[in-house]
């Protein structure tokens, strides 16, 4: 059996219909997303796996969700920091 992989969004702004795609055009496309370092995109794709491959999946999404907030509340703290030096500073 081959695998062709069919990637359907190229661009974060493309419109794509995800009821006509299989899982393993969803695996292609989060694959894609993964190499050019968009972690976010790509688990969206994941997130829309069915049967068993959400289940065998279902650790690197969870984990892929802790990033992504871990992230977030990084991001958050430093501009507060940032913000509380700016304000003590003057």
């Amino acid at each position: 059996m081959f695998v062709f992989d069919n990637i359907v969004a190229t661009s974060e702004n493309d419109v794509i219909d995800l009821s006509s795609m299989d899982n393993y055009a969803l695996l292609a496309n989060a694959q894609y997303w993964m190499e050019r370092g968009n972690l976010n995109i790509a688990l969206r794709f994941m997130c829309q796996l069915t049967g068993e491959p959400r289940r065998a999946a279902s650790d690197w999404i969870n984990e892929a969700r802790l990033l992504l907030e871990t992230r977030q509340s990084a991001h958050a703290l430093t501009a507060y920091a940032s913000a509380t030096g700016l304000a003590h500073t003057f």
